[in-house]
């Protein structure tokens, strides 16, 4: 079998300088599961990620999520409404993500920025709920700035909550890839196919030899037989003669029928062989695989003529 080119590994790795958050691109193995587009779609979005255009990331995302639905591709936009403060948006995403994905191997890391953006929204929530707090007004003639020790400093208003919960650990975008597509699934079933029918011929080819060299065998033995003459009595002779309807004498119509057995099953294993190996040769030929330069496919359609049907090939 030839060897594939997109079975070789490939590890593509960047860095997210500006707001430290590590981008990994997928490995070659778990790529393959997406289609092209989408794959395309999500280097697209990956590069724009890490150039911080996080809206543009968003929208290469959801492509690539249109074409090849990946359940990592929503986490990716649930980290991209992430660092553009929609926390409601990211928190939908991240939880499609896990419904999707339940057995997520960043499913602690998830949890926790989840857990993270929920306490942020409640306190912003208490926090324009909270009435405002009535200040006394300073005795006539002395202002605020001039404010006695007693009365002590004006309260300083409540920090801001961060939008994006920058102080927390960051968690990183994911790659691609992690459940096989239902295309993938075809293909895997196209392989076991594939190597059963490789086994098949294998196995019909050997059974042929072997039988071939018994029948050889077992002919030679019935030509040589010895035995008494049926015309001379006392007398030995080669008496197995395939034309004589017994055979010949004593012992010789076994030894035709076992000739005749071995031949039998010759023929059946090299037949059994080569229907195998036709198969194995069509499945692999007729593979989907854009990567591949060359390959066969055949297809027959409405054409000209009494038969009002053509038929032809490409290589």
């Amino acid at each position: 079998m030839p060897n594939r080119g997109r079975l070789l590994p490939i590890v593509l790795c960047a860095c997210l300088a500006a707001v430290g958050v590590s981008l990994a691109h997928p490995p070659a193995a778990r790529a393959q599961t997406m289609k092209r587009g989408a794959k395309a779609s999500f280097e697209k979005g990956a590069t724009e990620y890490n150039l911080g255009h996080f809206a543009d990331a968003i929208a290469q995302f959801e492509k690539a999520y249109a074409i090849d639905a990946a359940p990592i591709l929503l986490f990716n936009i649930g980290q991209c409404h992430r660092q553009l403060g929609n926390k409601e948006r990211a928190l939908f995403f991240y939880r499609r993500y896990l419904e999707q994905d339940p057995k997520a191997e960043n499913r602690v890391e998830v949890e926790k920025r989840m857990a993270e953006l929920e306490r942020s929204m409640k306190e912003e929530k208490d926090l324009q709920q909270r009435p405002p707090t009535n200040l006394a007004e300073p005795p006539p003639g002395q202002s605020e700035a001039g404010a006695t020790a007693e009365t002590g400093p004006a309260t300083a208003p409540p920090p801001a909550v961060p939008a994006t919960g920058a102080a927390s650990t960051s968690v990183a975008l994911v790659s691609a890839g992690p459940a096989p597509s239902a295309e993938a699934d075809g293909t895997n079933y196209r392989r076991v196919a594939m190597w059963s029918a490789v086994g098949l011929a294998g196995a019909g080819l050997i059974l042929g030899v072997v039988e071939t060299i018994s029948w050889r065998g077992k002919v030679s033995d019935f030509d040589n037989h010895v035995g008494p003459s049926a015309t001379m009595p006392g007398q030995t002779v080669m008496n197995c003669g395939a034309d004589d309807p017994n055979r010949g004498g004593p012992g010789c119509s076994a030894l035709y029928d076992s000739a005749s057995s071995a031949f039998s099953l010759a023929v059946t294993g090299y037949i059994v062989g080569a229907l195998a190996g036709a198969g194995a040769a069509t499945l692999y030929l007729t593979e989907p695989n854009p990567e591949r330069k060359s390959g066969v496919a055949f297809h027959c359609g409405p054409g000209p003529g009494s038969a009002g049907l053509a038929c032809g090939g490409s290589f």
